[in-house]
């Protein structure tokens, strides 16, 4: 039967970052349906959630390195204007780029493909990349930096971009030779944040660095076809380990509003 990467990833990611390894290790995954695994890869993401949100000193993974992983040395939860510009002048976004928003955000994760969305959210600023564009001697052909909205459960959400939060980039690499690339990458990374968790499956390969205050960046190296018909994709992604948080209550606040218009509407009999 086949399996679901996506929640497969998900659950190597809580083995090898958990002390049940002996009982995770008894789990026969093929036994399940691709929904099936998709639901548990859902209801993880939910009940980490949750016990972060009541315990936010829950620790849920294993770093390997004490220092905080940035992305580009921009710090995290800097507005969307900040983030932008530091690109720009770094020579990753184009000085046309333009920010995007309200717009449906993911939270940092493994599940590159498949991730939960949680509708008007933040911003974004995603734009294919200068054709000088280098990350570590590489070329770069697009970058994508997201940020969430403030809020409270009080007032709201607040649409201001100054005071938008940023948590996760994603960067688009396109190497000559992919599987060089993911060695080259994998030591200068290592070199820099110490052992990673390794998880492949399928033709699909990630490397995961996590760092202090919940940081992370994971190499995303995934093939398909062979020969002539070889395809493939090399992403890096850096992130807020526990967005999930904030995101979760964005989405909950707005559902909590739309809720509420449809009852504002108990009286409308039109169309009917």
């Amino acid at each position: 039967m086949k399996k679901s990467l996506a929640a497969i990833c998900i659950v190597m990611a809580l083995i090898l970052c958990t002390s049940a390894v002996s009982f995770a290790e008894d789990i026969d995954l093929s036994v399940y349906s691709v929904a099936e695994l998709n639901a548990l890869s859902r209801r993880i993401s939910d009940e980490l959630a949750n016990r972060q949100r009541s315990n936010p000193s829950t620790e849920v993974i294993q770093q390997s390195t004490d220092k905080e992983i940035l992305f580009q040395s921009i710090p995290w939860n800097s507005n969307i204007n900040t983030v932008m510009n530091a690109l720009v002048d770094k020579g990753l976004l184009p000085v046309r780029t333009t920010k995007k928003g309200p717009r449906s955000l993911e939270a940092w994760s493994l599940d590159f493909y498949g991730g939960k969305y949680y509708s008007d959210a933040g911003m974004s600023v995603s734009e294919w990349s200068p054709d000088e564009a280098r990350i570590a001697g590489y070329q770069v052909l697009e970058v994508d930096a997201f940020c969430y909205y403030q809020y409270s459960t009080e007032g709201g959400v607040d649409y201001d971009e100054t005071k938008t939060h940023f948590y996760r980039a994603n960067v688009y690499l396109k190497p000559i030779d992919y599987d060089y690339a993911e060695i080259d990458l994998t030591n200068k990374l290592s070199t820099l944040y110490g052992t990673p968790v390794d998880i492949s499956n399928s033709g699909k390969s990630w490397h995961v660095w996590y760092g202090a205050n919940n940081t992370a960046v994971y190499l995303f190296h995934s093939v398909s076809g062979s020969g002539e018909n070889r395809s493939d994709t090399m992403w890096l992604v850096y992130g807020l380990t526990d967005s999930i948080i904030p995101l979760t209550e964005i989405d909950e606040i707005n559902m909590d509003a739309k809720r509420q218009l449809e009852r504002n509407n108990s009286d409308n009999m039109d169309g009917l």
